[in-house]
């Protein structure tokens, strides 16, 4: 019986996530906010030490497959 090659690869992904509830001032809104929340040092240091306490979780794996034989492929 002929065989033939076919690349199967397995994508997974791990992510972390960290909410911070931040204050600002209720005039701040917009465009403004977002250029505020952006160059917030105290945003930026709250989040990065939030995120160093979660633990990593696993997402949905995806399955590829290629037949270059064939041109042919897709998800499993």
């Amino acid at each position: 019986m002929a065989t033939r090659k076919v690349k199967v690869t397995l994508i997974r992904t791990f992510s972390k996530t960290a909410t911070v509830d931040f204050e600002v001032d209720e005039n701040i809104t917009g465009d403004e906010l977002v250029d505020f929340l952006t160059d917030s040092d105290e945003l930026t240091e709250i989040a990065e030490n939030r995120m160093g306490t979660r633990t990593l979780e696993i997402g949905d794996d995806i399955w590829d497959w290629q037949d270059p034989t064939n041109n042919d492929g897709g998800t499993l």
